[in-house]
């Protein structure tokens, strides 16, 4: 059998191309780009240094969408229909003209919102839903069409029986009880396998009550997100105690967790979560120094108030020993001065006593000599007697007096 030359192939006569169809060949065909598309190329990587702002980002966005053929969004309720009724895997992209649009148009009456409340019960696993709140998240934020987009989800999620107990109602209504862990908790206990699906539908199987349960704990974290203001560590410590909680219970050894994680199907997921724990160790690791240092600083205040304390005792030691020298000191002076006074009382009586016994025996010679003048004749010699022992008398108790000072 001849071999077949390859050299010698049949050339068909081709169309010219344009000048952008050139540039559009891919390298496979090593054409050379056209002089339009190094200009398109150029200008696309001046303008990607400037896609970090998220206004650059929508932007962009818009640009690409707006190549598609694709009609536009004119209302919410077509939106929720393409979501609820066409159920594709992947929520529609909107284009800033779509949102102009639905906020242009006219409000879902009560006819249209219970045509959409009746196509999201089909949504039994709330995989829907999520699309719809992942997407109300990114791109109707702030937006006049959040309100409503928010309310049509409440009314969805509360008809919905994986939502039928008094925590999750609570969150939905927005009271204040429970809490978030506890309204997790009690999602992530309910038995989805056997809830009484209206219209005698079938039960759900394991399979779809899990991806239930996953879906359903998405939407109440991004319902929390937007009420509360729930952070992603918050969530990543609601779905590790929730929901993941069983799942790594049946990999308990070294070898099985090995396994999970070189098995892992979503590296983006996994990547985020290992980002958020790293957020929170290095958090918890500034905690730990923090408090190390105030516990340093904590210890140099106990030591110094220590040694205060310690100089305290020893000053009020000092001061108590004082105090008794000087109770002491007082007592023994207040006991002199009692013997003092009682030796100053008896001194007293005995010069009192002195005294009035000179005394008396001075004025009885005075009155002697009184009487001896008014006599006839007088006796003036008797006078002058006993006024000189008188004053005799007197000068010698002067001198006594004198001589005891």
């Amino acid at each position: 059998m001849r071999e077949r030359n390859p050299k010698k192939t049949v050339r068909h006569k081709r169309k010219p191309r344009s000048k952008v169809a050139k540039g559009r060949l891919s390298a496979k065909g090593h054409a050379k780009p056209s002089a339009d598309t190094e200009a398109a190329a150029a200008t696309s990587a001046g303008t990607s240094l400037e896609a970090d702002s998220p206004s650059a980002a929508l932007a962009g966005a818009d640009r690409r969408l707006d190549r598609s053929p694709r009609p536009v969004v004119e209302s919410l309720a077509q939106l929720l229909s393409t979501i609820y009724e066409e159920g594709p895997r992947r929520a529609p992209a909107l284009r800033r003209r779509d949102i102009v649009a639905m906020q242009t148009a006219t409000k879902l009456n009560s006819e249209e919102l219970r045509r959409l409340l009746d196509l999201a019960a089909v949504d039994r696993t709330l995989e829907r839903t999520r699309r719809l709140m992942l997407l109300s998240m990114e791109r109707l934020s702030g937006t006049g069409l959040a309100g409503p987009v928010r309310e049509f989800i409440r009314t969805v999620l509360e008809e919905h029986l994986a939502f039928q107990t008094p925590a999750l109602l609570s969150v939905l209504k927005g009271t204040p009880e429970p809490a978030v862990a506890d309204a997790a908790r009690a999602l992530a206990g309910r038995n989805l396998e056997s809830l009484p699906w209206p219209d005698r539908a079938d039960a759900l199987t394991k399979k779809q009550a899990e991806q239930c349960r996953i879906n359903a704990m998405g939407c109440l974290m991004l319902w929390l997100r937007e009420s509360e203001g729930t952070t992603p560590e918050h969530l990543l410590r609601c779905l590790q105690t929730s929901l993941w909680v069983p799942t790594q219970r049946r990999s308990r050894t070294d070898s099985q967790r090995f396994k999970t994680l070189i098995t892992i199907r979503d590296p983006a997921a996994a990547s985020v979560v290992c980002e958020l724990l790293d957020d929170v160790l290095s958090e918890k690791r500034q905690q730990a120094e923090t408090a190390r240092s105030s516990a340093e600083r904590a210890t140099v205040r106990a030591q110094k108030a220590a040694e205060d304390l310690a100089d305290c005792h020893g000053r009020f030691r000092t001061a108590q020993d004082e105090a008794e020298t000087a109770r002491t000191r007082l007592q023994n002076e207040q006991h002199e001065r009692e013997t003092e006074s009682a030796h100053f009382r008896d001194d007293y009586q005995k010069l009192r006593g002195r005294l009035l016994q000179t005394l008396r025996s001075e004025v009885s010679l005075l009155d002697e000599g009184l009487r001896a003048l008014r006599r006839e004749p007088p006796k003036v010699h008797v006078m002058l007697d006993h006024a000189e022992r008188v004053l005799d008398g007197l000068e010698r108790e002067i001198e006594r007096l004198r001589g005891e000072d």
